[in-house]
């Protein structure tokens, strides 16, 4: 079943596109240009369900092979392209470590799951920044293709099996299947952002958009209004979408209501003739016929780029995406069409399509294989710094983005010892290898409570995984002082990063009020912060890999430039010491032994120092246990005494 050609959708297409690819090329005044990927949400909606709806009034029926045949040949050839080219070049570029990461995220693309992939991932606390992943933007291709599994049936059953249905099912369905996955969009961007992203339901109702707009048109004026408004919502939203926007939430209905005026403006005979005529313009008709294709590499290729030339420039960026788009041609008039337009039995396509993705399946275990095999003795010791973490992970006690109550964990001596609370987010939880050595020496009780991202301050805070406010890190630090008041340590250490984007002032204030509470929770405890650990601005266990994999120097490849007051925070610290001493409160400063004359290196103490791009390595933070027992002795913080207060 073939579809009259409408060369302006092709155009509208091209707009999409080019506002993915020009945002993620880093392109000036586009806020928030994936706004394109629902535009062709939308899009995909009207045109599926067109084809649809065009099959069953013509013969009563849907073929579901023959559709699930024709989705085949037009997508999964040019998506294996890209996944064997992805994975062959990954092999060179990246070392084995990072290799089992975009490999993972491969196999999921290759089964179209790699938006529940992502989601997921997006929610580890340790997974790799996924702006590196290679594969994202396969998210969008997964949640095309569960839409096109699903929807046929759909439409089968809103337009009857085997006798036309009541007409006003087919608008119920709309409606109820709409308005439920907006609901649900609009619930998840607040509770769990990443899920509403990423995941099929939290986005039918794009699909479901496009496919009410079958079969209807706007003329004359209508048709003028709605053109203006619909590209006005699609450019608005991509230009001027507030930074701070949580996406996609309602957020989401601009552009997409945007591309839904104008398929309505743009379908009657003698509309909208004034933007009808642009989009139709050959350069821009033959950019949409690409625009699945360039979608599909343009992003591996700028990912590419700032692997081998961290922070290209816009001459780089440039030349890289012209690379995708001469790609992008290669894909659609070498691969797509040639087997678009073979003659082929359905039953033979779907047996060819399966071949095919259990064959790339076989191929990504393989490689993954491979990968865990290769490497030197060298490249597994840089590798193991990534996983040289505290063993309270091990251990489940540190706690992590939806955990509201604190779950103390116990380390060290027997019950009638000295207790030491060591409480904060992640940056504490670094400290943890250094006290339970101190705690075993010395013959504490140490109890930890930690929690991901989750500083203690006395503040609201927003979580950017989650994008929204951090409901449960403000729940778990009220749990906190109820457990310190039931604990009653002889000593509090507390500890936080300091890089959650507030104002200086905000932030010491914060630490100060909690501070307080948590000492009169405690009755007489000690208290005393740590200061914040420096951050090397980039992940020296990764950079170390690649370079090791090159076969480059690797330490003169990742130097650690000398520490400034972006990476030292000194004038923070020195408000925080300021600050805490007024109120009789201890601040544990170890920056001389962290990083001498204010330089850090890569080594120190025969261990990595970092594991990642702002944690201490568990080696070398075990190696300082000495220096924090002596500042700790050095404040009058030590000894405690055995038996209670």
């Amino acid at each position: 079943m073939v579809l009259n050609f409408r060369p302006e959708v092709q155009g509208l297409r091209a707009l999409a596109v080019l506002l993915v690819v020009l945002y993620h090329a880093g392109f000036p005044g586009l806020r928030a240009g994936f706004v394109g990927v629902d535009v062709f949400f939308v899009i995909s909606g009207y045109l599926i369900t067109a084809l649809l709806q065009a099959e069953y009034a013509q013969t009563g029926r849907i073929v579901l092979s023959a559709f699930f045949a024709r989705r085949i040949k037009r997508l999964l050839p040019a998506a294996l392209a890209v996944l064997v080219v992805v994975g062959s070049v990954g092999v060179w570029l990246y070392p084995p470590g990072e290799q089992a990461e975009y490999l993972s995220t491969l196999r999921a693309a290759g089964l179209y799951v790699s938006n529940a992939w992502l989601a997921a991932r997006s929610l580890n606390y340790f997974a790799p920044a996924s702006a590196e992943n290679p594969l994202l933007h396969t998210w969008s291709l997964a949640v095309e293709e569960q839409f096109y599994l699903v929807w046929p049936l759909l439409t089968l059953w809103a337009l009857g099996w085997r006798k036309p249905a009541a007409p006003w099912r087919r608008p119920l369905m709309l409606l109820i299947l709409g308005a439920v996955s907006l609901a649900a969009c609009w619930y998840f961007t607040v509770k769990v952002q990443p899920w509403a992203f990423f995941l099929t339901p939290m986005r039918a109702w794009e699909f479901a958009i496009g496919a009410w707009l079958v079969g209807k048109r706007a003329e004359g004026w209508q048709a003028t209004v709605g053109a203006v408004a619909g590209l006005g919502l699609v450019l608005g939203s991509a230009a001027l979408m507030p930074s701070a926007a949580v996406y996609p939430g309602l957020w989401a209905v601009g552009p997409a209501l945007g591309a839904a005026l104008l398929l309505w403006s743009l379908a009657g005979e003698q509309s909208a003739n004034w933007l009808r005529r642009p989009l139709s313009a050959q350069p821009l008709v033959i950019l949409g016929d690409l625009s699945y294709s360039l979608y599909l590499w343009h992003w591996p290729v700028l990912v590419a780029l700032a692997v081998l030339w961290p922070n290209p420039d816009g001459v780089q960026r440039g030349l890289a995406l012209l690379l995708a788009l001469a790609c992008a041609a290669v894909s659609l008039y070498g691969i797509e069409n040639p087997i678009r337009r073979r003659a082929m039995a359905s039953r033979w396509v779907l047996a060819l399509g399966a071949v095919a993705t259990l064959l790339m399946l076989a191929l990504s275990n393989w490689a993954m294989h491979r990968a865990a095999q290769h490497g030197d003795d060298g490249l597994a010791h840089i590798e193991a710094a990534a996983s040289d973490r505290p063993r309270l992970y091990a251990l489940n006690c540190h706690q992590f983005f939806f955990d509201e109550r604190p779950a103390p964990c116990y380390f060290g001596a027997a019950a009638s010892a000295p207790v030491v609370a060591l409480v904060g987010d992640s940056h504490a939880a670094q400290w943890f290898p250094a006290l339970e050595g101190l705690a075993l020496r010395e013959g504490w009780k140490l109890v930890t409570m930690t929690k991901a991202s989750c500083p203690i301050w006395d503040l609201p805070l927003h979580s950017p995984p989650l994008r929204r406010r951090y409901w449960e890190c403000e729940r778990w630090r009220d749990g906190v002082l109820v457990e310190l008041q039931r604990l009653q340590p002889q000593l509090i250490l507390m500890a936080s990063a300091n890089h959650y984007g507030l104002a200086e002032a905000e932030q010491v204030q914060g630490l100060v009020r909690y501070a307080q509470r948590a000492q009169q929770a405690a009755g007489e405890a000690k208290l005393a912060v740590l200061r914040d650990t420096p951050r090397p601005g980039f992940n020296p266990v990764r950079c170390l890999a690649r370079a090791h994999w090159r076969g480059h120097q690797a330490e003169s490849s990742c130097p650690i430039s000398d520490s400034d007051e972006k990476v030292w925070r000194e004038r923070l610290a020195e408000q925080e010491r300021r600050a805490l001493s007024t109120i009789g409160l201890r601040y544990v400063d170890l920056s001389a032994s962290l990083c001498p004359q204010r330089r850090c290196e890569l080594q120190r103490n025969g261990a990595w120092m970092y594991s990642d791009d702002q944690h201490l390595s568990a080696s070398f933070a075990s190696s300082l246990d000495r220096a924090l027992e002596l500042s700790l002795r050095g404040q009058a913080l030590l000894p405690l005494q055995t038996g209670g207060k």
